[in-house]
């Protein structure tokens, strides 16, 4: 991926290696977005916490590193908070602190090197700067893969949660705190569905059922490897939390379709949701590659990509539970023009300069071209192969990526989101999702089926 191919709303470092998003909150009118970041290069390395805002979630711009690597200590995986009444007592002059909650991972410098604990650091400027606090670690159980706290002020309860891993054991755990200082064990969900050598970056977030006013609680964890590909992945549970346990209906199944994933696409890890949300709405983000060729991803200067953010909620489907995804409102306001899709010769065709979004409607078997990538629906299972490229030369990048769909209604809709080296296709109102990295072109040529019918189709940017 070069300059000229930089995806247009979805988020990329200037200059620098990107993985997991951390820290989300929307705070004095401001999306951030933290995450692991080199700041010295376009390769895993030296992880800080690089930084960037929006007025709209998707429209970035790339602020100062908020959390900067030293010799000792990197800034694995976590979360940030508004302490509005400044519980920690990190607020100074009647001015409360965003605090952030991070993984402290201690190199051969520190004397806890081969340890893995939690951290904290405080701004008083609205995220511009942080201080760590003087007395880190604040959360430690002598363990070398204790990591990604997901912290959130649970109302419910009246006390703020933590939501962390022993990723190698497969074990989220839960602790509590009345001031992000000093935490109390609660409890441990796990192993269970898909097990793997390491779960990573857990969120628990409450969700009412669409159409009721019943309350679920739902667990996302991230799969490295051994998800659907053998790759990355990302699994949820959905279930109940009285403030002590999480509980959930397991399967002893060793099928992986038999359990839950945000996504069945190969490029969605590690998404967490934001703390603050305006109105209550419970908005994902989530890294777009997968570790088994994030290292390969062509890209100069720059390494690494967001998702689209996706507003969650849930719905029944087929007799159980499903966690519905919606590309966020904004995205529909920033759709600026009609896209025609035909070309001169009747060919239809999406230039990539402004990213381009099409709502299908597909009767019966279908096959939708996407340049670097083909769509297919047949026989009830959409999927989506990438074609032969020598962009990146990994067996699991040309495994057909694949979901068996249930329609909400005798025709099937898909909305596909086509932005320079990403394809995000979502069916049935939201309850499938495929996303994937494609090779980068200059345009995109679109080709339908008989079958096919085109609903919208838009540029936005």
């Amino acid at each position: 991926m070069s300059r000229q191919t930089r995806p247009q709303v979805h988020y990329t470092a200037r200059a620098t290696w990107l993985n997991d998003p951390n820290g989300l909150i929307h705070h004095e009118g401001v999306w951030h977005l933290f995450y692991q970041s080199n700041p010295h290069g376009n390769v895993w390395g030296n992880i800080s916490w690089g930084h960037a805002v929006s007025s709209d979630l998707l429209h970035w711009e790339e602020i100062d590193v908020a959390l900067t690597a030293t010799e000792e200590v990197h800034y694995f995986s976590g979360s940030c908070v508004f302490d509005r009444d400044n519980t920690s007592g990190f607020g100074r002059n009647g001015v409360a602190p965003l605090v952030a909650v991070f993984t402290e991972h201690y190199m051969e410098a520190s004397p806890r090197f081969g340890t893995q604990a939690q951290g904290l650091a405080y701004s008083l400027d609205g995220g511009h700067s942080f201080t760590p606090y003087a007395h880190n670690p604040v959360l430690s159980r002598d363990s070398s893969d204790f990591r990604d706290p997901k912290v959130s002020w649970v109302a419910d309860f009246g006390y703020w949660l933590m939501v962390a891993v022993e990723a190698t054991q497969n074990i989220v755990t839960f602790y509590r705190s009345d001031n992000l200082v000093d935490w109390t064990l609660l409890s441990e969900f796990g192993p269970a569905n898909a097990k793997a050598p390491t779960w990573e970056c857990p969120d628990l977030f409450p969700l009412h059922i669409d159409g009721t006013g019943e309350k679920k609680w739902v667990l996302v964890v991230s799969v490295n490897p051994g998800a659907l590909y053998g790759g990355s992945g990302v699994q949820y549970f959905v279930g109940d939390f009285d403030g002590t346990t999480f509980t959930a209906p397991t399967t002893d199944s060793t099928d992986h379709r038999d359990y839950n994933w945000v996504d069945h696409g190969a490029d969605y890890y590690a998404p967490v949701t934001f703390n603050d949300t305006p109105d209550g709405r419970r908005i994902a983000i989530g890294w777009m590659n997968n570790w088994s060729y994030a290292g390969a991803i062509p890209a100069d200067p720059w390494r690494g990509s967001m998702s689209i953010p996706r507003e969650l909620s849930l719905v029944e489907q087929d007799g159980r539970l499903t966690l519905r995804q919606r590309p966020v409102r904004e995205l529909d306001a920033a759709a600026s023009t009609p896209l025609d899709i035909t070309d001169s010769d009747g060919r239809p065709t999406v230039p990539i300069g402004g990213a381009g979004l099409i709502d299908l409607r597909v009767t019966g078997d279908a096959t939708v071209g996407l340049g670097a990538a083909t769509l297919t629906y047949a026989g009830g299972l959409l999927t989506l192969t990438r074609n032969d490229s020598s962009a990146i030369n990994h067996p699991e990048h040309s495994t057909p990526q694949w979901t068996k769909v249930t329609p909400v209604s005798e025709t099937l809709d898909l909305s596909v989101l086509v932005d320079a080296g990403s394809v995000e296709v979502s069916a049935a109102d939201g309850r499938f999702w495929l996303t994937s990295l494609v090779d980068p072109a200059e345009e995109i040529r679109v080709t339908l089926s008989p079958g096919v019918a085109v609903e919208r189709a838009v540029r936005v940017r």
